[in-house]
């Protein structure tokens, strides 16, 4: 067991595992950015028992989320996107309500009909297709599901197919 002080200095203790781990944090932010972010109470490696990125389910006020504890530098950190924001109604600044647990269930990208149609069509673009990361194949997706515009949709489309064919991870 591992005892760690909280943002109102009440000591807490955290026993290395999955979790679940609950806290009460203020919500980290930047003036001037309406983004979010928390840093848990506790040393990430020493708890999960890795330095890298943590997949983490869990709520904030009782909203439930998936992402991941990524370390960029300063220790590891979530960040609380607009939709856990708009969920949990809550902004940088705020205390909250936090729990988290490791999420060992493979995330799956649901990939519409008419993309994977054209990645099948390819061996070269579905084999690359197939070694890419979660977050590869999300970005790849969001980035053709959200254009406004038809043509938008049919660029992307085909700047993806030009990196999958290339075996290339990105192409924007």
């Amino acid at each position: 067991m591992f005892s760690f002080y909280n943002s109102r200095m009440r000591k807490q203790t955290f026993t290395p595992g999955d979790g679940p781990f609950k806290f009460r944090t203020k919500l980290l932010g930047v003036p001037g950015y309406r983004g979010a972010a928390v840093r848990p109470p506790f040393d990430v490696p020493t708890i999960f028992g890795t330095k890298a990125r943590v997949p983490i389910r869990g709520t904030v006020n009782g909203f439930k989320f998936r992402t991941s504890l990524c370390n960029m530098g300063g220790g590891h950190f979530f960040v609380v996107n607009k939709a856990m924001r708009e969920g949990a109604k809550v902004e940088a600044g705020d205390v909250a309500d936090i729990m988290i647990e490791r999420d060992r269930e493979e995330r799956v990208v649901k990939v519409p009909p008419y993309i994977a149609k054209v990645i099948a069509a390819d061996k070269k673009a579905k084999a690359t297709w197939d070694s890419l990361s979660f977050t590869h194949k999300q970005e790849w997706v969001r980035a053709i599901e959200e254009a406004k515009r038809e043509e938008t949709k049919k660029s992307r489309m085909e700047k993806m197919m030009a990196a999958m064919k290339a075996g290339k991870r990105v192409g924007f």
